[in-house]
């Protein structure tokens, strides 16, 4: 490739829609990889140890509110440039829309997680709580 094709291959206009699609795509698939499991675990012990209106409530509010961010995969990155070549702009259009996407479908995954751990911490505490009762 010469320095013409590097200039040529800048001056491609952007798609902004198909960019926009293509990295909440990549984003949706990836978040559906990314496992929960230690939210529903902690907030399941929140709930037993802190009962499920502070300590269940504490972890869903961290859960909506922390995690998801990441880098976007070097793949997608060579994806985009094989189409726009070097375009910052292409490029940042891209990253933003993977980034802001996947971060909130991970939040809430995660919230989604939580309640589920809190839910289930909260069922545990009334089955104590009867069988304690229940036993005098």
């Amino acid at each position: 490739r010469g320095l013409g094709d590097v200039y040529k291959r800048q001056e491609v206009k952007i798609d902004i829609a198909e960019l926009e699609y293509k990295a909440k795509s990549y984003a949706q698939s990836d978040a559906k990889k990314k496992s929960t499991g230690a939210w529903v675990g902690g907030s399941t012990l929140a709930s037993l140890l802190a009962s499920p209106l502070l300590g269940g409530g504490l972890t869903i509010i961290m859960a909506y509110n922390t995690g998801g961010d990441t880098d976007v995969p070097i793949a997608y990155t060579m994806d985009v440039k094989n189409k726009y070549g070097e375009n910052y702009d292409a490029l940042r259009i891209f990253s933003d829309s993977y980034e802001k996407e996947y971060k909130a479908l991970v939040r809430k995954k995660q919230g989604g997680s939580a309640w589920m751990g809190t839910g289930l911490g909260f069922a545990i505490n009334l089955a104590i709580l009867s069988a304690l009762l229940s036993s005098n």
